[in-house]
Formats: structure tokens, sequence, C-alpha cells
């Protein structure tokens, strides 16, 4: 929970066991102490421009624990309004993602090396193909005949001077 401001007035068990700061720590601070610096400051911006319109805000953030470390929060926040509509807090429900966006991300990073081995794959195709159109070239315009038999015999394939020859 926080003031309109943005500073911490409460913190339960879990928000400290995630950020790794204790419930002393974060009291009376703002919420830029576990700021990742992921976010732009316009993230930020839209968020409290909702909130401040009386609007529920909901995304995904990622914050800077205690000891460096980063986790990710599903992030729900409401205002919080007295008996005469105005707005007193905030209220926010966050919801620990960090395993998730991991996944997420490592799946990110296997497409690209996908990408850029299919990318590769091409290329070495590329070459196949022209070293493939070359041997052929060479192959087909010998002067001497030369065939493919199998082991009873039969020809398979025959080269342009081994066809004039049979």
């Amino acid at each position: 929970i926080t003031n309109l401001a943005g500073t911490i007035t409460y913190a339960n068990e879990r928000f400290c066991e995630l950020s790794k700061y204790s419930r002393e720590e974060l009291i009376g601070k703002n919420h830029r102490i576990i700021n990742s610096g992921l976010h732009p400051k316009s993230f930020f911006t839209e968020m409290y421009s909702t909130l401040k319109q009386g609007n529920v805000w909901k995304g995904e953030i990622r914050n800077r624990a205690r000891d460096g470390g980063y986790y990710w929060v599903a992030t729900t926040i409401a205002p919080l309004k007295n008996e005469k509509g105005i707005i007193y807090q905030y209220f926010a429900i966050r919801t620990d993602i960090t395993k998730r966006k991991q996944v997420e991300e490592s799946l990110k990073l296997h497409e690209i090396e996908l990408t850029l081995q299919n990318e590769e794959l091409r290329k070495t195709q590329v070459d196949v193909d022209i070293a493939r159109a070359r041997y052929f070239d060479l192959y087909n315009m010998a002067p001497v005949g030369y065939c493919t038999v199998t082991s009873t015999g039969i020809i398979i394939d025959a080269n342009f001077a081994a066809i004039k020859l049979f």
C-alpha cells in the first residue's frame, strides 16, 4: 500500500520475501527502491496517470531485489477512495511471475538461435547447390565417358560422352 506520493505505507511478508528487503527498509520509501531500470519513465507515467483518473492499472513489472537480482510481478494496482470519492492511497496486488518470464526469455533466445542456424543452413544449401551444379556441368561435359553402375551391372547414370559411346 502506498500513499498518493508513492511512499510505501505497508508491505506484507511475501513482498518482503520477493524484494529481499525487510518491512522496516521498505516502509517510508518510494517504489524507486526496487526499480530495475528496465521500464522507461513513460511506463510509470502512464501507470500513475491511469491511477490518478481513478482506474485500476494492470501490468507486468520487473523489479530489483535488495541483493541485486531481478524478479517479475504481475501487478494490479487499485486506487482506494474515501467516502467522498477522493483517492487517498493505492493498493497493489502482485504475483511472482519470475519463472514464467525466465522461460519466455529462454524461448526468445532459442528462437533467435534457431533463426541464425536456419539462415546458416540456407547459406550452406546455396553453396551445396552451386557445387552440385558445377559438378554436374563437369561430369556431363567431360570428354570421357563416365557412368555409375550397380553391383549387378545395371547403369543408373551416365554423362553425355558415355551416352554417345553407348
